[in-house]
């Protein structure tokens, strides 16, 4: 079972939030008791979410989705980062929580992240208020950046006209295959 360590930390961290909260109701070691089950609980559910062939197949990039000429070199499970405001919507169930991980009044879509020697596309899966495809040409970035911040890995890709932010494992390796597919195609180009 290969469980990545960022679901492991997503689950233990769910968990002794969970864990402290009950503890206040049911005591400290009915509290470590709970905590640990929920993380088991949403480590499980989350590698499983993740992995099942529905998601993958809802993420995966049509071949009509590539231009002539264009190759994925890079495919990775991801979230895209947006703006409540920006896209009109309201708060979710445990919108107010999510500031502890440095998403207030944001939204987390979940998709996947690829990279081809074009461009960096994101496709979301259809357990998204917002679904689609998000596409960012490689010769318009101008810096793409590891903002992680503890336990969440955020990639940062900004462009004269937009900052787009991703949770993806990985950070450093994402940014540098990024970073290698664009100057290689502006060595294609000269």
């Amino acid at each position: 079972c290969d469980v990545n360590k960022d679901t492991v930390l997503a689950g233990l961290g769910g968990g002794v939030l969970l864990g402290v909260v009950h503890s206040f109701t049911t005591g400290p070691v009915a509290g470590v008791f709970l905590g640990l089950f929920f993380a088991a609980g949403i480590i499980l559910c989350l590698h499983a979410f993740a992995r099942s062939k529905t998601i993958i197949d809802q993420v995966r990039l049509p071949e009509s989705t590539l231009l002539p000429g264009e190759k994925v070199l890079l495919s990775k499970p991801a979230n895209l980062i947006i703006d409540l405001k920006e896209f009109k919507l309201d708060k979710f169930a445990f919108g107010d929580f999510l500031w502890a991980v440095g998403l207030k009044n944001k939204e987390s879509l979940g998709g996947a992240i690829h990279l081809t020697n074009y461009r960096v596309l994101f496709r979301t899966h259809r357990f998204n208020r917002i679904r689609g495809l998000t596409s960012i040409f490689l010769p318009t970035i101008d810096r793409v950046e590891n903002r992680t911040v503890m336990f969440l890995r955020k990639l940062a890709v900004a462009t004269e006209s937009a900052n787009v932010c991703f949770v993806v494992s990985d950070v450093d390796d994402v940014v540098f295959q990024i970073v290698a597919a664009a100057e290689l195609l502006d060595e294609a180009a000269v």
